[in-house]
């Protein structure tokens, strides 16, 4: 759905092209909020393994994406990551660091985005979602 404004908003509002980490970036933070929307959940709270295992394969994909950022492997922390990793774009963009880049430009600069909005963003009161 993410997707569906953001080119909208360049075709009909002209907004222009995004790069690769705007435009994933940005759709992967919606995927956030929308799932913290759903869950009752919010940023900001400590909510304990009991209730990370219970939403497991929703919440696997943005620890994933930043592990592999940080040079996570089965094989044992790969070597120059992050340092010489990459969320600007996908491998086809140039980025051919050491770090496993299919999903960098999606759950890193969601990261990013994630930490700007709750530093700077509406105020909520703590357990209440957005």
């Amino acid at each position: 759905m993410t997707h569906i404004l953001q080119n909208t908003q360049r075709v009909f509002g002209n907004a222009g092209n995004k790069a690769t980490w705007e435009a994933g970036g940005g759709a992967t933070l919606a995927e956030q909020l929308v799932g913290f929307r759903a869950l009752r959940q919010a940023s900001g709270q400590d909510l304990g393994y009991t209730v990370w295992n219970a939403n497991r394969s929703w919440y696997s994909n943005f620890i994933d994406d930043l592990a592999n950022y940080f040079g996570y492997s089965s094989a044992g922390h790969v070597t120059g990551a992050p340092e010489q990793c990459s969320w600007l774009g996908l491998e086809k963009d140039g980025n051919t660091g050491p770090c496993r880049n299919g999903r960098a430009p999606y759950g890193v600069p969601a990261t990013l985005l994630r930490y700007v909005l709750d530093a700077y963003g509406r105020r909520t009161r703590p357990g209440k979602p957005h």
